[in-house]
């Protein structure tokens, strides 16, 4: 019976530790909040307190008459512009977390990486290729690319480098041709 009692209770424990949340606590620094020529923009940085890191996450939008926030396409320059700023005010905080990556999201709302998506010839895969190998091809497609020099390039002036792009939930066509995805760029020493 003690043998019993003393499982239970293992078992208890066990489940209960694995249902407790172990996400770190995080705090959000708004760093640029702007009303540019396309779009009004957002950059974030999310802190992971316990680390002393960051994610940075861009957000371009329009509101309409009641208030809600629409996809917006910003400009490359818009992009280029509003990081420039963001990063800026990073650095002029007291003591700023290390940066980890830049969250981008979903590549279909810039313009300039749409068209280039619908007209790329883009390394053709047969219907057995894994999933990650399609995702590696992609990514190392944008990243030998200029496509993300709007983000790289403020990155690179400001002393953060950001020397490689993640994605994941990649759309294709019926084809197999990339047409959207979410990603990251990831800055230097932010694994």
């Amino acid at each position: 019976m003690n043998q019993y009692r003393s499982f239970l209770l293992l078992a208890c424990s066990l489940l209960l530790g694995s249902l407790t949340p172990r996400s770190a606590p995080a705090a959000e620094t708004l760093l640029l909040f702007e009303q540019f020529a396309d779009c009004q923009i957002r950059v974030s940085a999310f802190q992971d307190t316990k680390t002393d890191t960051a994610t940075l996450r861009f957000d371009a939008f329009t509101l309409d008459e009641a208030g809600i926030q629409q996809h917006c396409s910003p400009g490359e320059t818009t992009v280029a512009d509003s990081l420039e700023k963001a990063f800026a005010t990073h650095k002029q905080q007291a003591s700023p977390p290390r940066l980890t990556s830049l969250f981008i999201g979903r590549l279909d709302k810039y313009n300039w990486i749409r068209d280039y998506l619908a007209t790329a010839a883009f390394a053709t895969h047969s219907p057995d290729t894994p999933d990650n190998k399609i995702v590696e091809d992609f990514v190392t497609g944008l990243m030998a690319s200029t496509l993300l020099d709007p983000f790289r390039s403020p990155a690179d002036q400001a002393g953060y480098p950001l020397p490689r792009l993640s994605c994941e939930k990649l759309i294709t066509d019926s084809a197999g041709r990339p047409l959207d995805a979410l990603c990251w760029l990831v800055f230097a020493g932010g694994e």
